[in-house]
């Protein structure tokens, strides 16, 4: 695997399957979220009729980089990202496609919030993940989004 790559695309029929591969924990920060978005307007380009979120790491993602959190007290609450957390969920929301993730292994904080915003999410073999087993998700969008959402094996996510 090439070390530069965030997100690898590959076209399987109409379906569009969407890799990431940020190492080394696939951490949703600016710099993975704006290589989704940037692939998401590709599959629309290619004229995809679904996508698929999967991970080529060991897990699907681990939570968040904190470090982000000091950097943008310093900024002044500006972010330096090409897309915010809140346009990049608005782009997942009104996808005219099914946005699918394909969980396995590690899932957690923010790495739950970009499951919770797809249409559905896959799991794959044990979902370990506190927000799953406790019911409780810290983030933005959660509670809405959770309420909403379903596993492909039709169990309701989080609450």
């Amino acid at each position: 695997m090439d070390d530069d790559v965030i997100v690898r695309p590959e076209e399987r029929g109409l379906i569009s399957v969407l890799t990431m591969e940020y190492r080394p924990y696939n951490l949703p920060e600016p710099t993975l979220i704006g290589a989704i978005a940037a692939e998401i307007t590709g599959a629309q380009e290619v004229g995809s009729r679904a996508i698929v979120l999967r991970s080529g790491l060991r897990h699907f993602s681990a939570g968040a980089d904190v470090n982000l959190f000091a950097s943008r007290i310093e900024r002044g609450g500006r972010r330096e990202a090409a897309i915010s957390g809140v346009d990049f969920l608005k782009l997942l929301e009104l996808l005219p496609m099914p946005f699918v993730a394909s969980v396995h292994d590690v899932c957690l904080g923010g790495g739950f919030e970009l499951a919770l915003a797809c249409d559905f999410a896959r799991r794959v073999g044990d979902w370990p993940s506190p927000e799953a087993s406790t019911r409780w998700t810290p983030a933005q969008h959660s509670h809405e989004a959770s309420s909403g959402r379903r596993t492909a094996g039709g169990r309701p996510m989080g609450y």
